[in-house]
């Protein structure tokens, strides 16, 4: 892809939505609690869980590629902050690869539940999974003041918002990444009225409000 660098707007903005699974959330009900109801046995799960995990790896200064300077402490939800740039997807997200992960939120929360909705019954498709299935979601709220790289209503960008394909989109991220922070703020490739904000990288004017939870009901029709 040649060289491009998107204009950078000065954004204000208040109250942007990120949807993390319950489960995941401070104070949420570990998975792991289900395997036992023996306290000895599940202290000991927990230990082998947490001597794999990337979030505390990461914190430690024990995880390659990843500074422990880059990460935030002492605020309000960190660990929730930390987790987005800890545990990427094997494959990458759309302005990130699968070397470091990224916050992405949505100025809009209904915004946040259609990207929810769209990779979750991808999920169900691919299991060939056709019953009913409800997830609790907690609506995390952040802040943003900084520079960001805007791409919306750019079509020298359209590729970068192709709705199947992160290749575009990726190499533009990695292009503009620096140990700072790459700001990216696109219109939602699977809803062109609403726009959400995507920053890759330590956040750096970041306020963690814990939000009301969210509660969504998804049915997969059979695989085709």
């Amino acid at each position: 892809m040649p060289d491009r660098t998107p204009p950078v707007l000065d954004l204000d903005v208040r109250d942007t939505h990120r949807l993390i699974p319950a489960r995941y959330a401070d104070g949420g009900a570990s998975v792991l609690a289900r395997l036992t109801d023996n306290d000895d046995v599940l202290s000991d799960i927990f230990e082998l869980d947490n001597a794999t995990n990337y979030r505390l790896a990461a914190e430690e200064g024990h995880l390659p590629g990843m500074d422990a300077r880059e990460l935030v402490f002492g605020i309000p939800r960190y660990r929730i902050i930390n987790a987005a740039f800890c545990h990427p997807s094997p494959t990458g997200s759309r302005f990130n690869s699968s070397d470091r992960g990224a916050w992405y939120s949505a100025f809009e929360l209904e915004t946040s539940q259609q990207e929810v909705a769209y990779h979750k019954q991808k999920l169900l498709q691919e299991t060939g999974w056709d019953e009913p299935e409800i997830s609790d979601y907690v609506d995390y709220l952040a802040d943003f003041h900084a520079a960001f790289h805007d791409i919306r209503g750019n079509n020298a960008y359209a590729d970068c918002l192709h709705p199947d394909s992160y290749v575009a989109s990726q190499a533009l991220a990695a292009q503009l990444w620096e140990p700072t922070i790459l700001c990216m703020t696109s219109g939602n490739s699977r809803n062109s009225v609403r726009q959400s904000n995507l920053p890759d990288g330590p956040i750096v004017d970041f306020l963690g409000l814990y939000g009301r939870m969210v509660i969504d009901l998804w049915y997969c029709e059979k695989c085709r």
